[in-house]
């Protein structure tokens, strides 16, 4: 019997010349909307903001009746953008005093787990793995934020993908392939009540809305898109608070997965000629990861972790452990706290394995460089791993091309600024 249906993996590997994505561009449009709506107000007042959203809607209004379906996307991101700006200036951040009711909700979970973990690994070892897995950075140690960053791996204090992909690897191991919607709502509930104890960090949220949107569009036989991902998630993150766009920790996790996005598939492509093909793969992330980083790091800190990339490489196979093992141990203590305890000495001894390696790659000769650059420079080389990316659909010699104007213009940014 012949039938046209198809699997979703022959769906997802189908080559699709799509170029225009509605959904990132409205966000980027609406980004923009909100950038320059605050940095209107700080030279005048809201006035400036209300004529650009008049304008930027009568804009708009044009370009659905003309048709021009791509530049209304647009026009409507940046209207959208500058009316909520609007909105939150007039009444404050009136979603996010939801969230924060909710956080305070789950806060007494929340202390009866870092209460929990402090009782289990020694003082030193609580802190770094309650900031980890709960995202409770009280107690962590001078001496291990003073490591990790200068290491070049103070990211992985923060809930982020690493998390939210290990617990959903987990829930696929114990749900049948057949139990796609039951499994999507579970996960859901726990990602909901997770973001809740670790009251909604940024990075957290938006790989909690990346994975739930990968889940759906697996439980319905939907196309993901990578690219449409991030932007739906940084959009539903600056909807509720557009105060967040300035969050250090929003910039650096959309960046990193932004990088990730973009330049991992061609570097994995080449690595794998070289290398096996495991090493590869986690080579590639790491160094995409890095790059999307840079641009931010370097722009906000103005500094640069030389041996970044290396520490990367030899401590995440460690932390990755670490969270999958500390995790559950926490939990057992509630009911086996003799078994957790046992537990909790291997999980220490894999932690002063993780200080140890950081502290020492932080003490290395230039492990830190002084090194600025101004934001222009920062869109440029966002704009040049789109370039080289899959999502660029151009020939080589006019990618090429491009590149080599965005070097000029990166160039002259230096100069002038």
């Amino acid at each position: 019997m012949i039938t046209d249906k198809i699997t979703l993996k022959e769906y997802s590997n189908e080559k699709r010349p799509v170029n225009f994505r509605p959904v990132v561009f409205f966000t980027l449009f609406f980004i923009l909307g909100i950038s320059i709506s605050r940095n209107s107000v700080y030279f005048a007042d809201i006035t400036l903001p209300f004529l650009l959203f008049a304008l930027s809607s009568f804009a708009f209004a044009f370009a659905v009746i003309s048709k021009h379906k791509k530049l209304a996307w647009c026009l409507f991101g940046l209207a959208f953008g500058f009316a909520r700006f609007i909105i939150n200036f007039s009444l404050g951040d009136v979603l996010d005093f939801y969230l924060t009711s909710i956080s305070n909700f789950f806060l007494p979970l929340k202390e009866a787990l870092v209460s929990q973990t402090f009782s289990l690994f020694p003082e030193k070892a609580a802190g770094t793995i309650s900031a980890i897995l709960w995202g409770h950075k009280d107690s962590l140690s001078p001496l291990d934020i003073s490591a990790f960053r200068g290491a070049g791996l103070s990211h992985i204090l923060a809930l982020s993908g690493l998390h939210v992909s290990l617990f959903v690897t987990l829930f696929d191991k114990l749900f049948p392939r057949y139990m796609r919607k039951e499994k999507l709502v579970f996960c859901v509930i726990f990602l909901i009540i997770y973001c809740s104890i670790a009251a909604f960090p940024p990075s957290l949220i938006r790989a909690s809305i990346m994975i739930t949107i990968y889940l759906v569009s697996s439980a319905y036989f939907v196309h993901y898109d990578g690219l449409t991902s991030i932007a739906l998630a940084a959009f539903i993150i600056l909807f509720i608070s557009p105060s967040e766009i300035e969050n250090l920790s929003f910039q650096m996790s959309f960046s990193a997965i932004l990088g990730i996005s973009l330049v991992y598939k061609p570097i994995h492509i080449r690595l794998k000629k070289l290398i096996p093909r495991y090493f590869a793969s986690s080579i590639a992330v790491t160094i995409s990861a890095t790059l999307g980083v840079l641009p931010v790091s370097l722009n906000n800190f103005g500094t640069f972790a030389t041996y970044s990339l290396i520490g990367n490489l030899i401590v995440l196979p460690f932390v990755t452990i670490l969270v999958f093992s500390s995790f559950p141990c926490v939990l057992l203590s509630f009911l086996l706290p003799k078994v957790a305890s046992a537990l909790s000495m291997v999980i220490s001894f894999i932690y002063d394995i993780i200080f140890k390696i950081s502290d020492f790659i932080a003490s290395l000769p230039f492990a830190s460089l002084e090194m600025s650059i101004p934001l222009p420079v920062s869109v440029c080389l966002f704009a040049a791993m789109f370039v080289v990316s899959q999502y660029y659909l151009r020939p080589q010699i006019f990618k090429l091309i491009v590149l080599t104007f965005i070097s000029i213009l990166a160039l002259l940014s230096v100069l002038v600024i």
